[in-house]
């Protein structure tokens, strides 16, 4: 599933802001969104396009479960109990 919100919002530091709310979705859901090791199940990604007074934010959960590979080294982990978009997006 992949959601697109716009977020009023502003932020002095990227990094900060988007580490914030990666943990603030990880947190609620109980996912990973960033692998931290190669050996983390990850549920998902997000990407967060810092604009001044508002933000676009792209997650995408993935909707199977997938093995590392040659393409990526973690383990892909549909998560359980899969959100519903209305769900992740009031989160964001």
């Amino acid at each position: 599933m992949k959601i697109e919100k716009i977020k009023s919002m502003t932020c002095n530091n990227s990094d900060e802001c988007t580490k914030n709310l990666v943990e603030k979705l990880e947190g609620k859901f109980g996912c990973i969104l960033m692998a931290r090791n190669k050996n983390d199940e990850v549920s998902g990604y997000i990407t967060i396009f810092h604009e001044a007074g508002k933000h676009k934010v792209i997650c995408v959960l993935y909707d199977n479960d997938e093995k590392p590979n040659k393409k990526h080294q973690t383990t892909f982990k549909k998560l359980k109990p899969f959100p519903t978009e209305s769900e992740l997006k009031k989160a964001i």
